[in-house]
């Protein structure tokens, strides 16, 4: 294999124990299989869902692309910008998306790490990705922060 080239295939879970969609629409458990390919900074994963998409009817097939980097800036920090598309097939109003990530992390040292993460979508479907207490947008920008330990 050529120096900084690297890939990754698997197989993703999403359980929700104990949840009641299937009753209403789909089963909200999904399983996804995923390609991805790394050479130097830079890694392109495709994720597409074997079954129904979290708990959406006839949406088996929905797909996620993305493309993310990381780059060393120096003095423990790094940056990794990361944009992705989201498809979800038959869904009235639609569910597609693009979302975006650029994160700052710090190595503490010690096994430490601190990050700041502005991340959001363009998810415009009010309707789709409400929440049931207050009905808002769940797909809007935010800012994250972490503190994470390595050990």
């Amino acid at each position: 294999m050529a120096k900084d080239l690297g890939f990754d295939l698997g197989v993703i879970a999403y359980l929700y124990p104990s949840n009641t969609a299937a009753a209403k629409t789909a089963d909200a458990n999904t399983n996804e299989v995923y390609a991805a390919l790394t050479y130097g900074p830079v890694t392109a994963k495709y994720s597409r869902s074997l079954g129904n998409f979290v708990a959406n009817a006839n949406s088996a097939g929905s797909q996620y692309l993305e493309v993310a980097a990381s780059f060393d800036v120096g003095n423990g920090f790094s940056i990794t910008p990361r944009l992705g598309r989201q498809t979800i097939p038959n869904q009235t109003p639609t569910g597609d998306y693009t979302d975006y990530a650029l994160t700052v992390n710090k190595d503490l040292g010690n096994g430490l790490s601190a990050s700041l993460t502005l991340l959001g979508t363009d998810a415009k479907s009010d309707s789709f990705y409400a929440d049931k207490v207050g009905n808002s947008n769940l797909g809007k920008s935010g800012l994250l922060v972490g503190l994470k330990y390595s050990f």
